[in-house]
C-alpha cells in the first residue's frame, strides 16, 4: 500500500497553477525530502496563510513528507513527528502547531472517529490530509493546525506520537489515574492528562481593526523602534517591523502582559482616563497585565481597556487607557497581517 494526500478542489487548483505535482502514486523515484527543501514562510508576511505561498509552502512540506512516507514505508509515529517538526521548522518556530487524527477508515468499510474539542486562537493554518498505513491499509485522516493565540486542546480519544504531536508555548497539567489496576496492589499515579493549554507565540501580532478599510489595517507600534522606559505606544500602518511584533503571553487564566522588543506595555502607577500607554522594564506589576475579552485589551486592575485615543486612526496617534465600552477603537484581534 502507498500513502497519499487528499486535498480540497480549491487547493488543488492552485497548486497546479504554482506546477505543484500532485501525482502521488506508487512508484515514484525520487521524493523530494522536507529537510531539504527550501519552502520557508516568513512570520511577517500571513494574510490568509492557507492562500498564500506560505501556505503552498506547508501544504508542499506534507506531500513531501507523504511522498517520502510512501516510499520510505516510514510508520505512522515517525511520519506524524516529521509532520510536526516540519510545520515547526517552515514557520521559523514562531507558532503553536497540533497535529491531531480526526478518524480511521478501514480498507473494507467501517470509520472510526476521534473525540476531541479544541478553542484554537489565531489560527494561521489549517489543513487535513490522510495516511494511508502500509500495514494495515487503514487511512488515517490527520489535521494539523499552525496558531499563534492562547489555546487549549482535549484530546478524548487515545495518546501517543502515532495519534498526535504538538509544540510551541504549551503545558499539560498531570490528572490522578489508577496504576497496576490489573494486580492485587492498585496505586494512584500521576500521569499528563488529555488536556494541553497553549500560552501565546512570537508569531502573534495584536493588531486594531478600527480603521477605515480604505486605509488599510493599522499596528499598535512602539514609536520609532526606541526602547527606552516612557517610549510612547501608537497606532501606525502594519509593515511587519519588530517595533510591532506585540507579544501577548498569558497563562492559563488569561492574564499576561503585552510585550515588544523586549518590554512592556505599561499604564504607569495610577492611571487614569487618557493616560498613555507607555514602553517599560517588565516588572510584573498590575499596570502591565491585560485581559483579552470580547475583543478588548482590559487592565484588571484599573478596570481601563486600550483605547486609540479620539478614534484617530492617523499614524502615531498615541494609544491610551479608556473607560471600556466595546466600540471599535478598543476592539483588537490576534493574527499576523
Amino acid at each position: 500500500m502507498g500513502h497519499w494526500i487528499r486535498l480540497s478542489r480549491r487547493m488543488a487548483r492552485m497548486l497546479a497553477v504554482l506546477g505543484v505535482s500532485m501525482a502521488l502514486a506508487v512508484g515514484l523515484a525520487s521524493p523530494a525530502s522536507a529537510a531539504g527543501a527550501s519552502y520557508t514562510c516568513d512570520g511577517d508576511n500571513y494574510n490568509n496563510a492557507a492562500n498564500t505561498g506560505c501556505g503552498v509552502a506547508l501544504l508542499q512540506s506534507i506531500i513531501d513528507l507523504v511522498r517520502g512516507a510512501q516510499v520510505d514505508r516510514i510508520d505512522r509515529e515517525a511520519f506524524v513527528k516529521n509532520v510536526l517538526q516540519s510545520a515547526v521548522d517552515n514557520t521559523g518556530g514562531r507558532y503553536n502547531v497540533m497535529v491531531f487524527d480526526e478518524k480511521d477508515v478501514q480498507p473494507f468499510g467501517g470509520t472510526e472517529n476521534h473525540p476531541y474539542t479544541q478553542n484554537l486562537q489565531g489560527v494561521l493554518y489549517s489543513q487535513d490530509f490522510v495516511y494511508r498505513s502500509a500495514w494495515d491499509g487503514a487511512d488515517h485522516h490527520f489535521h494539523v493546525w499552525v496558531f499563534g493565540g492562547g489555546s487549549s486542546f482535549d484530546n478524548k480519544w487515545d495518546g501517543g506520537w502515532i495519534n498526535w504531536a504538538f509544540s510551541g508555548s504549551w503545558n499539560r497539567p498531570q490528572v490522578d489515574k489508577i496504576c497496576n489496576s490489573g494486580s492485587r496492589m492498585p496505586y494512584t499515579c500521576h500521569v499528563p492528562g488529555p488536556v494541553v493549554n497553549f500560552g501565546s507565540m512570537p508569531g502573534w501580532k495584536v493588531s486594531s481593526v478600527t480603521t477605515n478599510m480604505d486605509n488599510g489595517f493599522k499596528c499598535i507600534d512602539d514609536s520609532n523602534s526606541d526602547t527606552n522606559n516612557s517610549n510612547k505606544i501608537d497606532i501606525w500602518d502594519c509593515n511587519g517591523t519588530a517595533a510591532q511584533n506585540i507579544v501577548f503571553a498569558h497563562g492559563t487564566d488569561g492574564v499576561g502582559t503585552l510585550i515588544v522588543l523586549g518590554k512592556c506595555l505599561d499604564l504607569g502607577s495610577s492611571p487614569t482616563w487618557g493616560t498613555h500607554v507607555q514602553l517599560w522594564d517588565c516588572n510584573n506589576t498590575v499596570n502591565q497585565k491585560w485581559v483579552y475579552s470580547d475583543g478588548t485589551l482590559r487592565n484588571p486592575s484599573s478596570g481601563f481597556c486600550l483605547d486609540i485615543a479620539g478614534s484617530n486612526i492617523n499614524n502615531g496617534t498615541p494609544l491610551v487607557a479608556w473607560s471600556c465600552s466595546g466600540l471599535r477603537n478598543q476592539q483588537w484581534f490576534g493574527g499576523t497581517l
